[in-house]
C-alpha cells in the first residue's frame, strides 16, 4: 500500500508541475498570436468572412509597412513590397521569404510558426517566460526535490511502521496526508512570484517584435508549390531575375548556385533536354517537370 500511494504522489507532482509549466507557455502563446493577428487585422477579417467554400489556407506576409505610418512609405522611406529571394541546396532551388508568421486555415484558425515561437522565447523582455529547455530543467529540479522528499518518507514509514504497529490502511493515508505537505507549502506558503504578464505596449517588445517578425525567414523548395504573384500582393520582383529562373533558353551555366550546386550542372558532353545518371544511361525528361513556373495557383 505504501508503494501505491508514493506512486500516486509522484503522480500528483508531475501532473502539478507540467500544469504550471505548460500553463506559463500558453499564457505567452496567446499574447504573442494576438500581437501578430494585430499587425494583420484586416487581412486576416477579409479571408475569414468568405465562405467555407471559397476559402483557402492562406499566409501573411509582414512587410515594414506594416509597421510605420503611410507618410513614410509615401514620401519613400520606407519601401512596401515584399521580397522574394532564391538560394541553392543540394542542388534544389529553394524560395525564401521573411516575414511570414502568420498562417490562417479554412476553419478560421491561426498559426503561428513554432520556429518563431521559439525564437521569441529568447528574448529578455518582461513577460517572456524564457527558452523552453531552461525552464524545463527548472522544473525538473522541483521536482527531483520532492521525490527525494517522498522517497524519505516512504523509508521511514517502512522502517518503522512494522515497529509501531501501524497498519496498512493507516500507512497508506499517512503516506498521502505527508507527501501532500510539499504540495500545500508551494501552493500557499512559499509560492514563487508569478512571472509578469506580456506587455505588448513596452517600447522594448514593439522594437524586438518587429526586428524578429521582419528577419524571421522560412524556405520551401520550388517544386514542392506552384506560387502566383497577384497585384494584390505588391510582389515587386526584378524582371530579369524571374527570366533568368523560369526561362527555358537559360542554361545552367548562366545560373550561379555557389559551392552546394556541385551535382546541379550538367558536364559538356550532355545535350540540352537530357540527363544522365553516372551509368551513363540516359534518363528521359518528361516536357511537363521542365516547364516550372507555367502554371499558375493559389498559395
Amino acid at each position: 500500500m505504501s508503494i501505491v500511494s508514493l506512486c500516486i504522489l509522484i503522480g500528483i507532482y508531475v501532473r502539478d508541475t507540467s500544469r504550471r509549466l505548460t500553463g506559463k507557455y500558453d499564457a505567452y502563446h496567446k499574447s504573442l498570436l494576438l500581437n501578430v493577428l494585430n499587425v494583420k487585422k484586416e487581412s486576416v477579417l477579409t479571408e475569414a468572412r468568405k465562405r467555407y467554400e471559397d476559402q483557402t489556407s492562406m499566409a501573411f506576409q509582414h512587410t515594414a509597412a506594416d509597421f510605420v505610418d503611410y507618410d513614410s512609405i509615401e514620401n519613400g522611406l520606407i519601401d512596401d513590397s515584399p521580397t522574394a529571394l532564391w538560394d541553392v541546396k543540394n542542388g534544389y532551388l529553394r524560395m525564401c521569404m521573411n516575414g511570414i508568421v502568420l498562417f490562417l486555415d479554412r476553419n478560421d484558425i491561426p498559426y503561428i510558426p513554432q520556429a518563431f515561437f521559439q525564437e521569441m522565447t529568447k528574448i529578455n523582455c518582461p513577460g517572456c517566460p524564457g527558452t523552453l529547455g531552461s525552464s524545463i530543467m527548472d522544473a525538473l529540479k522541483d521536482l527531483g526535490r520532492i521525490v527525494l522528499f517522498l522517497c524519505f518518507l516512504f523509508i521511514l514509514l517502512l522502517a518503522y511502521g512494522d515497529t509501531l504497529y501501524v497498519s496498512p490502511t493507516s500507512r497508506l493515508f499517512a503516506t498521502i496526508a505527508t507527501g501532500l505537505i510539499p504540495l500545500l507549502l508551494r501552493s500557499f506558503f512559499f509560492t514563487k512570484p508569478p512571472i509578469p504578464s506580456l506587455d505588448a505596449s513596452n517600447v522594448r517588445f514593439q522594437n524586438i517584435f518587429q526586428d524578429k517578425v521582419l528577419k524571421f525567414m522560412m524556405r520551401w523548395p520550388v517544386v514542392d508549390a506552384e506560387i502566383e504573384f497577384t497585384t494584390d500582393s505588391n510582389m515587386n520582383l526584378p524582371q530579369a531575375e524571374v527570366d533568368l529562373l523560369f526561362d527555358d533558353d537559360v542554361t545552367h551555366d548562366d545560373i550561379d548556385c555557389g559551392d552546394s550546386n556541385d551535382g546541379f550542372v550538367p558536364s559538356e558532353e550532355e545535350e540540352e533536354g537530357e540527363i544522365t545518371d553516372e551509368t551513363g544511361t540516359e534518363i528521359q525528361v518528361k516536357p511537363n517537370e521542365r516547364q516550372l513556373g507555367e502554371r499558375e495557383t493559389n498559395f
